[in-house]
């Protein structure tokens, strides 16, 4: 079955059909607004939590963490070290752990981990930076297995223009998060509390992720 009517995976045992490999497969259901829906809503929250620590982490630490272009500087480079770890991480999770558990765990730690970075009290500044390494880790992880899992969601005939349309979808209203924030950070909440509000991104995509199939293991079509 190909288009919107369906796609294949080799998880469920009922109404399956036998492959060659002696393997069983069955076919899903899938509505397109759906999937649509909840897969933007994901892209949404991811993106709008990054572009939330992107943009604002550096002025933190400047502004809230009286850190100088040094001391700044030395922060990122940890923070930036586990991002990288977390790229490099997170693909080989998303293929041992399935897509959906990947990035719902480091979705819920980034949530913990930005929450904690940017909660710590004055004088404390060491915790910041060891904080540093594992929110970066995090939040990068997510991203070694989202261009497979919305790439995956689709049947082949629309795999381009849905995984485009969603990604974009939450890059338009990711870029929202940050905006607000720098709104927030001019009440009584300060930066530091006004970036728990890129953690809300986090918070929707676990709760996005549920409304969406594990694609790990699919055949594709």
């Amino acid at each position: 079955m190909t288009g919107w009517n369906g796609y294949l995976t080799s998880e469920r045992r009922s109404d399956t059909r036998p492959m060659a490999s002696g393997m069983t497969i069955q076919i899903i259901v899938v509505d397109p607004i759906w999937i649509h829906s909840f897969a933007s809503l994901l892209a949404t929250g991811v993106q709008g939590g990054y572009y939330t620590l992107a943009s604002w982490l550096p002025t933190y630490l400047k502004k809230s963490r009286e850190l100088d272009v040094v001391g700044t500087g030395g922060y990122l480079f940890i923070l930036i070290s586990g991002a990288f770890m977390g790229y490099v991480s997170g693909g080989i999770l998303a293929d041992k752990l399935g897509r959906k558990r990947t990035m719902q765990l480091f979705a819920s730690l980034s949530v913990v981990f930005m929450v904690c970075y940017t909660q710590v009290p004055d004088g404390a500044n060491t915790l910041v930076m060891l904080l540093g390494f594992p929110l970066g880790f995090c939040t990068s992880a997510i991203f070694s297995g989202f261009g497979s899992f919305l790439s995956e969601l689709y049947p082949s005939e629309y795999r381009g223009t849905g995984q485009g349309f969603t990604y974009n979808f939450g890059r338009a209203l990711g870029a929202v998060f940050p905006t607000i924030v720098g709104f927030m950070a001019s009440t009584a909440l300060g930066l530091g509390g006004a970036m728990i509000f890129g953690a809300v991104g986090y918070v929707i995509a676990v709760i996005a992720l549920f409304g969406l199939p594990e694609t790990a293991g699919i055949e594709l079509k």
